[in-house]
């Protein structure tokens, strides 16, 4: 009872206690991870459930990496001397540059082969949150850019990405170079130069009017124990640039969830934002990091309105 949370009473007056990481501490046959969803409609009660929660996991000593699309946690990351981050700024004030690799891998799941594989399938993921009409032709083809790109940077699947900072790593200005030298390498009109033509239309705006977003080496420091990402004023974006920001996100946040010395909350509010934009990668990769959570000993808060999530 001393680590778990007063949510409430029942019906019978009988008081209803929580431990989200009670399976660490006492097996129960339906209780084998720290994973959970609250469901509910707008107004309910979803976000007040889940600071109780927080502050609970904070009162244990656990890590907490929230992402918060309202900016309710403001206070409560201050009062409990957190790092709240305001990304609807950009630029110096709070880049994440989607190019760079997370390490969630080991090496009995193939170290730095499996590392890259997966950051190139969240990429292609991000690019269709971004652009839900890409052709399957050119997001391959983007595939292939980014492969050579980071290979110009020494990055290889056989790199070890712990060695690696985030300034040595690619941004998409690198990445359009490659691109854009490719196009002008192809002197005749063919298959490949159209598709690598249409794959410049698509990546043109992320060095242009949305660099602030998406073009740069990561500028966010994340030494606290309680980092909250306030993703409010890009919540009012355009969708498919906002999707592909909390992708971004998301992503990232889940990169600082991978200590397994450490319990490590990882809360996602509105992710019926993810989820409904019926973008089968991006839900595979929620899905993975449900799967994963565990063996990090991280427990995730999913808050939705849509049950059908």
């Amino acid at each position: 009872p001393g680590l778990s949370c007063l949510l409430g009473v029942d019906y019978s007056g009988g008081v209803i206690l929580f431990n989200q990481f009670l399976y660490q501490i006492k097996k129960e046959f339906n209780r084998n991870n720290a994973n959970m969803i609250i469901l509910g409609t707008s107004g309910s009660g979803k976000s007040t459930a889940a600071k109780i929660l927080l502050r609970s996991n904070i009162r244990n000593g656990h890590k907490i990496v929230a992402i918060d699309p309202e900016g309710e946690l403001e206070d409560m990351t201050r009062l409990y001397g957190g790092d709240f981050i305001n990304l609807g700024l950009g630029g110096e004030y709070g880049m994440i540059n989607p190019l760079e690799v997370i390490v969630d891998s080991d090496a009995e799941e193939g170290g730095g082969n499996a590392v890259l594989t997966r950051t190139l399938q969240s990429l292609k993921a991000f690019m269709k949150y971004y652009a839900p009409d890409i052709e399957d032709d050119v997001l391959t083809l983007f595939s292939e850019v980014v492969q050579d790109t980071y290979a110009r940077f020494g990055i290889t699947f056989t790199s070890d990405f712990t060695q690696f900072t985030s300034n040595q790593f690619p941004t998409f200005s690198d990445v359009y170079v490659t691109v854009t030298s490719k196009v002008t390498s192809m002197t005749e009109k063919t298959h490949e130069r159209d598709v690598m033509e249409r794959l410049e239309l698509k990546l043109r705006p992320f060095v242009r009017e949305l660099q602030y977003y998406f073009n740069g080496h990561t500028s966010i420091n994340t030494d606290s124990d309680f980092l909250v990402f306030n993703i409010k004023e890009l919540m009012n974006s355009d969708v498919n640039v906002r999707n592909a920001l909390l992708f971004n996100v998301l992503k990232f946040a889940w990169g600082l969830c991978l200590n397994p010395n450490v319990n490590t909350v990882l809360s996602v509010d509105e992710a019926h934002v993810l989820l409904g934009a019926k973008n089968e990668l991006g839900a595979e990769f929620l899905a993975q990091v449900q799967r994963r959570a565990r063996k990090y000993n991280t427990g995730t808060i999913i808050i939705t309105q849509q049950p059908s999530d």
